[in-house]
C-alpha cells in the first residue's frame, strides 16, 4: 500500500474501535481459571487453558497489529459460549458438554472488580444476598463460613453454589491474592491504633523558637479550614445539581481549591516550610495537652510537596545476600546506605 494522505486516514480509522482491552480481560480470566484445574488432577482441562493463553496472545499481537496489516484477528466464540445438555444425550455427549461449560470464559477476575463500578456493584449486591441466607442457615456471615475451618457437606454446597453463581473469578491466582492482601493491609490500617498516630511530630528538629502568638494565629486558620472541609452547606446541593460519576470530581477540585488557599494563608503568617512545620507539631502539642486530638494530615495538605525537604530520605540500595530473597539466581537484601559507606 503506498504511502498517501488517504491510505494513512484509513490506517488511522483502522485502529479505532480496538478490541485490545476485551480480548486481554479473557486472558486475565482465563488465568484466574487456573487454580479451579490443577494439573495433577484435572491435565486436560489445564492443558487447554495453557493452550488457550498460548493462542490469546498471538490474537492479542494480531489485534494491536490490525492498524499496519488491516485485517482483524478472529476470537474463538465456542470459548465464551456454552453449550445445551439435553436430556437426549448419552453419558459421553453429557461429559463432553459438561467439560466444554466448565471452560467457558464467562467471568472476570475477582480483582477487576476495583476497575469496573458495575462489577463491583453486581459483586458487592451478590454476596449481600448471600450473606443474609448464610447468617439465616448458619446464624453466621458468608465471609466467616467460608475460612471456617471445619465445614459441614450442606455449608460447604453452600458455599460452591455461591461461587457458581457469583460474577466473578474469586480463586488464588496470583492477582486475587495479592488484592486480597491489599484489602486486609488497608483493614488493618483503617482499625489499627497504631497506623492511626502520626509519625510527624518525631521528625521535628527543634530548630525553631515558638511564638504561642503564633501557634494561635494557626489555630485559627486550622478551625477554619476543618470547618470548611466539613462541606455540610453545599454537599446536598452538589448531590442535587450533578451526577454520581461527576460528584467525585467536583469535591476533588474543591478539596485542592482549599487547600490552596489555606496553605497560602499558613505561608503568609511563616514563610520558611520548616520553621512552619514546627509550628503545625507545637499546635499539635497543645490540642493533646489539652486532652484534645490533632489532625496532622493538616501539616500534609498545607506543605504540600514542601514537606518533602522536612521528612528524612534514605539511601538504600540491593546486595548480594545468602539470607536475603532470592531474585534471578542470586539473593539479596536492602540495606542502608550512610554518607561514609563505600558503595564499591
Amino acid at each position: 500500500m503506498p504511502i498517501t494522505y488517504e491510505n494513512i486516514v484509513k490506517c488511522d480509522l483502522n485502529g479505532f474501535d480496538t478490541l485490545v482491552g476485551q480480548i486481554t480481560n479473557k486472558s486475565t480470566s482465563l488465568h484466574a481459571m487456573l487454580p479451579n484445574f490443577p494439573q495433577e488432577k484435572y491435565p486436560e482441562q489445564y492443558a487447554e487453558l495453557i493452550d488457550r493463553l498460548k493462542i490469546l496472545r498471538e490474537i492479542i499481537g494480531s489485534e494491536i497489529d490490525k492498524i499496519k496489516l488491516g485485517v482483524a484477528p478472529e476470537f474463538p466464540k465456542e470459548w465464551i459460549e456454552r453449550v445445551n445438555i439435553s436430556e437426549d444425550d448419552d453419558d459421553i455427549v453429557k461429559a463432553q458438554k459438561y467439560k466444554h461449560n466448565s471452560l467457558v470464559i464467562n467471568k472476570k477476575a475477582y480483582f477487576m472488580v476495583y476497575i469496573y463500578n458495575k462489577l463491583m456493584n453486581s459483586y458487592k449486591n451478590h454476596l449481600k444476598k448471600y450473606d443474609l441466607d448464610c447468617k439465616n442457615k448458619y446464624g453466621m456471615s458468608y465471609l466467616d463460613l467460608k475460612y471456617s475451618k471445619h465445614k459441614a457437606k450442606g455449608q460447604k454446597k453452600f458455599i460452591k453454589r455461591c461461587e457458581y453463581f457469583s460474577p466473578v473469578l474469586d480463586t488464588p491466582c496470583i492477582m486475587n491474592k495479592l488484592c486480597h492482601k491489599i484489602e486486609r493491609l488497608e483493614n488493618d490500617i483503617i482499625y489499627s491504633g497504631e497506623y492511626s498516630i502520626s509519625c510527624l511530630p518525631s521528625l521535628n528538629k527543634h530548630k525553631f523558637e515558638i511564638d504561642n502568638a503564633m501557634v494561635s494565629s494557626l489555630n485559627i486558620i486550622y478551625k477554619q479550614y476543618r470547618s470548611q472541609m466539613q462541606f455540610k452547606y453545599i454537599k446536598p446541593l452538589l448531590e442535587e445539581a450533578v451526577s454520581y460519576d461527576d460528584f467525585g470530581e467536583y469535591v476533588s477540585v474543591m478539596v485542592d481549591s482549599l487547600n490552596k488557599e489555606y496553605s497560602e494563608k499558613c505561608f503568609n503568617l511563616i514563610s520558611n516550610s520548616q520553621e512552619l512545620f514546627e509550628y503545625f507539631i507545637a499546635l499539635g502539642e497543645r490540642y493533646k495537652d489539652k486532652g484534645k486530638s490533632f489532625n496532622y494530615s493538616f501539616a500534609w495538605d498545607m506543605l504540600g510537596e514542601s514537606i518533602i525537604e522536612i521528612i528524612p530520605q534514605k539511601s538504600v540500595v540491593c546486595v548480594k545476600d545468602e539470607s536475603g530473597v532470592e531474585y534471578l539466581g542470586n539473593t539479596y537484601c536492602a540495606v542502608e546506605v550512610k554518607e561514609n559507606d563505600n558503595l564499591e
